[in-house]
Parts: structure tokens; C-alpha cells; sequence
């Protein structure tokens, strides 16, 4: 069986932001920063099983995630509103078939 991803769901925060990609078996990927305002996650040898090629998220760290098939990989881009190189973290974690990508903001100290 190929391996899908079958939906992408967004967990709003004031402050942060998480989104779950859910996929039919163990996700393996790949997180790389574009530039300070983009983010591409790699999931190698995954198809989409999703409708869509754009998913508006309109939150104050992120404006968008693109969808993009390749021919051995699945790419999600988030175009984020604030920038990474400007207090933005974000994090992974993995459980089972399930990725959950956090994005938060780094409070300073005071």
C-alpha cells in the first residue's frame, strides 16, 4: 500500500499554531527552511489523498500551506506572516501515522 496523506488539520492558538498531517502509516519527512517566511516539509515516497492544493490558514504566524505532488515525494510549503529569523520556532513530533508541526513564538524574558 502506498503511503497518503489523508488530511491536514489546524489546532489554533493565540500565541501558536499546530498542524496535525495524518497519514495512512508512519510518516517519514524532511523540514527545511526556505527562507525567513517559508518552510517546505518533504515527505518522501507520499501521495496526497487530499482535494486541495491550498489550505488558507489565516493566523498571525501563518497565512498558507500549498500542497505540491512531485514524482517521489509530497511537498507542503507554509508561507508563514512572521518571520523565522524574527522570534518564530517550530518544532515537530511524531506519533504513529500522525506528524504535528508547532509554530510558536519565542517570548523574551521579562
Amino acid at each position: 500500500m502506498r503511503r497518503a496523506v489523508k488530511k491536514i488539520a489546524v489546532q489554533r492558538g493565540d500565541d501558536d499554531i499546530t498542524i496535525v498531517i495524518q497519514g495512512n502509516g508512519p510518516l517519514t519527512y524532511r523540514l527545511t527552511p526556505v527562507d525567513a517566511l517559508r518552510l517546505s516539509l518533504d515527505l518522501p515516497n507520499v501521495v496526497s489523498a487530499i482535494r486541495f492544493q491550498l489550505l488558507p490558514v489565516d493566523h498571525r504566524l501563518l497565512k498558507q500551506i500549498r500542497i505540491g505532488q512531485h514524482p517521489k515525494k509530497l511537498r507542503l510549503v507554509f508561507d508563514l506572516n512572521h518571520p523565522i529569523d524574527k522570534g518564530l520556532q517550530y518544532a515537530i513530533k511524531v506519533v504513529e501515522d500522525q506528524l504535528a508541526m508547532r509554530l510558536s513564538l519565542v517570548v523574551p524574558p521579562g
